[in-house]
């Protein structure tokens, strides 16, 4: 099987007077991408780095004690599913996320730890298990 670059590059004249080249990465790694200028013949090389991508949400409302007003979650679309959870800019807690369908109802699961009621912490603790249906309103 032939292996896909790290990035996918495409021109667009369409986008301004100038033209546009869109970056679209397909997996992890880094690579370098060469543009010439079809006028000048100048060519520039520019390092590209492909990250994993994330998911981020704000909590606006929410009942739940661990996921409070403001506090952002982050999903990571790693091997690991990490999560992180901010408040004020400021990163409280590390935990790990999926997302199941079980009996027709879509959930997302997030792992942390907490002291058996809830509110998330940084200890060096189990972490729990919290289920969260996402279709809820």
């Amino acid at each position: 099987m032939k292996e896909e670059g790290i990035i996918m590059a495409i021109f667009s004249a369409d986008y301004s007077s100038f033209g546009a080249i869109e970056v679209t990465g397909r997996r992890k790694g880094e690579t370098v991408l060469s543009i010439t200028d079809n006028v000048t013949d100048i060519t520039i090389d520019v390092n590209v780095k492909v990250t994993d991508n994330y998911l981020e949400y704000t909590i606006l409302e929410s009942e739940h004690p661990g996921l409070i007003k403001e506090r952002r979650v982050y999903l990571i679309n790693n091997e690991n599913k990490d999560a992180y959870f901010f408040d004020g800019g400021k990163k409280v807690a590390k935990g790990t996320y999926d997302f199941a369908l079980e009996d027709g109802v879509r959930y997302m699961k997030l792992w942390y730890a907490d002291h058996g009621n809830g509110e998330i912490t940084d200890a060096a603790i189990v972490w729990t298990e919290h289920l969260f249906d996402i279709e809820k309103k």
